[in-house]
């Protein structure tokens, strides 16, 4: 089962459908219009579909604000835009904004329930209600195995960076040691969100226990 393909799943099965930063992945060409129809299809009549995608118009405008981001800064928003690249599936077939969200939910869905036009205001609109810890601890552990992936996508490419300098610089030791303790932080700090991401999922499991 992949995300443009839930035929395993009944239609009208679920009241809502969370897809954070999987948009962006799915090719416009085809499975981009499926993974939609799908969402819809296994969704119950005035189902709730989240979304979340890197949101190109405030990307585009730290990447243009070139005063206050620097160019390192500026390469981690293009990664943002793209995908790390750190492998096949790390990459963005697409960015959107609030507006072309719905240019792409749209067409896509041609559906025949009242709620089809609704689903991203509804989302956003149960954004802005008060939610239960429950909820709370759920959106904070999702974001930080978003931080997670990026980490380790991080580490990878600051191994691979060191990997084209390391024969030159090898007799510089105070260089070598420099890039070798930010290769230990950086995945020092990969394990510490995994286990923080951890509790936190032991959390969210103690607080559904009746």
């Amino acid at each position: 089962m992949t995300a443009a393909d839930f035929s395993r799943l009944s239609g009208g099965t679920f009241d809502a459908v969370y897809a954070s930063h999987v948009l962006e992945h799915l090719s416009p060409r085809g499975p981009l219009e499926n993974g939609l129809r799908e969402w819809h299809r296994v969704l119950r009549p005035a189902g709730t579909l989240c979304v979340s995608v890197p949101d190109l118009d405030v990307l585009a405008g730290l990447f243009a604000d070139r005063a206050n981001v620097d160019v390192h800064e500026r390469f981690q928003i293009m990664l943002m835009m793209f995908g790390g690249h750190a492998d096949p599936y790390d990459r963005h077939e697409k960015c959107a904004s609030r507006t072309s969200k719905r240019l792409i939910l749209t067409p896509a869905a041609r559906l025949d329930y009242a709620h089809d036009l609704r689903h991203e205001d509804r989302a956003m609109a149960d954004e802005q209600q008060e939610k239960t810890p429950l909820e709370k601890l759920r959106t904070v552990v999702s974001q930080l195995k978003d931080i997670e992936h990026h980490a380790r996508n991080n580490l990878e490419r600051l191994s691979e960076i060191w990997l084209l300098l390391e024969e030159d610089f090898k007799k510089k030791k105070a260089l070598a040691e420099r890039v070798n303790d930010l290769l230990k932080a950086e995945g020092a700090t990969e394990d510490l969100l995994k286990a923080v991401i951890q509790e936190f999922d032991k959390e969210c499991a103690d607080m559904q226990k009746p």
